[in-house]
């Protein structure tokens, strides 16, 4: 079929080959700091000039483009369900929730305060009745109830039972890193990581150009085990990364790529994505700006960068600036950034479930962005243009002073989805009434939580991952 469809450019091939030569120059003569001796081994090995007393290693710009030729275009991030898993390979964006965000809205009560385990419990299960979200990151983690030094794990652990769809978490240690592939093991024993990961990390390289030793330990030892990463750098314009866009985007590809050649070093057939996000500090109040214009310029032009690298690309589209749901302010935030990053058509599109800056989450954000989602679908499915949708032989057989309500071709076409049909942002008119949509949104959030189950964990599974989280509290002295 002929189908015409919008796709949002910024960068020619000159602009394409400027960043990645900037991108090559300084990774050659700034390097990047690593933390990790085994990290700065492994570059000396490469042949790179390593300091081992600042930690800063150069690297050539042969090993930078060997590393790019190694970028694989298709990566599979399987589900423990395997109707949930998710190829991303340049056809299709999906959607994943925001991360990590402090503080939750309660569903019941409105209130704003510190999520719980069953929090998270709760955003498992209304992520796996989505079919619009099929990523789940940790959207928070359980900090009214869990100790910080167990709740990463605890929110794998939970995460594991609530949904059958793939989780992206973050672990910044060694320790949390083995016990979380343990659970991983015991979730999913027929799922060989190499082949099928269940579970994928973000590694975050620290802005500017910096690797925290335990953190990229960490990830080393998931890249061994098989388990894809998402090299996330996070450079905010104006504050930890230069203030222009274009020094931003050299600094954020230079920051993945320098976390990129390390874990290929290890494994030349690593599953890696890299973020085409960045922030922007906003200089009036010094606050992280995610959803300005120049978030949405830079989100584009990144994905454009990374695709011509040859690598999936995830981009922050979903996760908003505004603390108030029914405002103005958030519908024009919400579908403004979601759009115009959809239209760059990245492999993954960020931060469902999330506003106030990412300070917090919302079930019923979730169930709205997945509205705002399938409208950005249908923008991006553009319009037929084959002889059936010209609908030639139908605009004769009406003719003039006909309608078109009774015709087959009608019916047929609003069941293929012509035309997109909203499920919570209601079509009123001003004398029928609005109902809220936030309100409806945490309605459907509320029955999928009372009535909605995720495919089981084996047998024995539940109990032995929590035998696994009672070692982790031992290890560290808390209960």
């Amino acid at each position: 079929m002929s189908v015409a469809t919008p796709h949002l450019t910024l960068l020619d091939e000159s602009d394409l080959r400027r960043v990645r030569d900037g991108v090559s120059h300084v990774l050659a003569t700034v390097g990047a700091a690593y933390g990790s001796e085994r990290a700065r081994e492994l570059l000396r090995d490469a042949g790179c000039d390593v300091d081992d007393e600042t930690g800063v290693a150069l690297i050539p710009r042969e090993l930078t483009e060997r590393t790019i030729s190694q970028l694989d275009d298709r990566v599979l991030l399987a589900g423990r369900d395997p109707r949930h898993d998710v190829v991303l390979d340049g056809t299709s964006t999906h959607l994943m929730t925001a991360g990590v965000c402090p503080h939750i809205v309660d569903l019941e009560t409105g209130e704003h305060r510190e999520p719980a385990l069953r929090d998270v419990e709760q955003a498992g299960r209304v992520v796996d009745a989505l079919d619009e979200i099929p990523l789940c990151f940790f959207l928070f983690l359980p900090s009214a109830d869990v100790p910080p030094q167990t709740s990463d794990l605890a929110t794998l652990a939970c995460l594991l039972g609530a949904t059958g769809k793939h989780i992206f978490g973050e672990l910044i240690t060694p320790q949390d890193a083995r016990y979380a592939l343990e659970m991983v093991r015991v979730a999913a024993p027929d799922a060989d990581p190499r082949e099928r990961p269940i579970f994928s990390t973000i590694y975050n390289p620290i802005s500017p150009l910096q690797h925290e030793k335990n953190a990229l330990d960490a990830a080393m030892l998931l890249v061994e085990s098989g388990i894809p990463q998402n090299i996330y750098a996070g450079p905010l314009s104006g504050a930890t990364g230069p203030m222009t866009l274009a020094g931003t985007m050299v600094q954020t590809v230079a920051e993945e790529l320098s976390a990129a050649v390390v874990f290929k070093l290890l494994r030349e057939d690593c599953s890696l994505i890299l973020s085409s996000n960045a922030g922007i500090m906003d200089m009036a109040s010094a606050q992280d700006s995610i959803s300005s214009p120049e978030t949405m310029l830079l989100n584009n032009a990144l994905t454009e960068v990374i695709h011509s690298l040859g690598a999936p690309a995830l981009s922050a589209g979903y996760a908003i600036d505004a603390w108030d749901l029914g405002t103005f302010r958030a519908g024009v935030e919400s579908m403004g950034l979601a759009l115009v990053t959809r239209l760059a058509r990245p492999d993954i599109s960020a931060g469902a479930g999330g506003f106030d800056a990412v300070e917090t989450a919302s079930l019923a954000k979730l169930v709205l962005d997945a509205e705002v989602a399938r409208e950005s679908d249908r923008v991006a499915a553009g319009i037929g243009m084959d002889d059936d949708h010209l609908a030639l032989d139908v605009i004769a057989a009406v003719g003039p002073g006909g309608q078109y309500l009774a015709e087959d071709h009608t019916v047929r076409h609003l069941r293929d989805g012509e035309h997109w049909m909203p499920k919570v942002l209601a079509r009123s008119t001003r004398t029928s009434g609005s109902p809220n949509a936030v309100e409806l949104a945490a309605a459907r959030a509320r029955k999928i939580v009372e009535t909605h189950e995720a495919a089981p964990l084996p047998d024995g599974a539940a109990e032995r991952i929590a035998d696994i989280l009672a070692e982790v509290a031992a290890e560290h002295g808390v209960s």
